[in-house]
């Protein structure tokens, strides 16, 4: 179990989705004066399905473990009123961000499948009365590496004074007496 631990590296699969669908009723135009002058019906129905999968495997070293590869963590940690300063721009969370990624290498598949069906397109004056029916499918892949990690941004006042940090303020400030 030790030796499986130290030499095969940990591998996950994630996957995410979001299914959708749009429905337009019925609705009617008038065609150009003349002999071919009729009403012309349709329905439109979309539907669009998103997949992202990523593929995680993990195989930190043993000075990654300890955490030796990444000072700035433990010198931001060191670093007095560093959690106040997280309230409101959370550096300390990029770098923990950022150490994770440095050890783990991941594939992001992202798929698309969108199909779309124009149906009973009525015009009797040309077409007899038939309904007809257009259906269509588009597909796309995209197979990559993990996306790029953004820079922490400011909170806000809003948020960073909320009710947690409030408690926490205090619980410094009753210390400091």
């Amino acid at each position: 179990m030790l030796a499986k631990a130290l030499e095969v590296p940990f591998q996950m699969r994630y996957t995410a989705s979001s299914k959708v669908t749009r429905y337009s009723g019925r609705s009617a135009l008038n065609g150009p004066p003349g002999p071919f002058q009729a009403t012309y019906s349709w329905s439109v129905a979309s539907e669009t399905s998103f997949k992202v999968t990523v593929y995680v495997a993990e195989k930190p070293s043993t000075a990654a473990q300890l955490g030796l590869l990444n000072p700035e963590n433990v010198a931001w940690e060191l670093l007095p009123w560093s959690f106040v300063i997280d309230w409101f721009i959370p550096i300390g969370q990029y770098l923990d961000a950022r150490a994770v990624t440095s050890c783990v290498n991941g594939t992001y598949v992202t798929s698309r499948l969108h199909k779309f069906n124009v149906g009973k397109v009525t015009n009797p004056a040309i077409f007899d009365a038939q309904d007809y029916e257009l259906r269509g499918t588009d597909f796309t892949r995209v197979v990559g590496s993990a996306p790029s990690l953004p820079l922490p941004s400011f909170k806000g006042l809003g948020r960073a004074a909320s009710w947690q940090h409030c408690v926490n303020a205090i619980a410094l400030l009753s210390q400091l007496r």
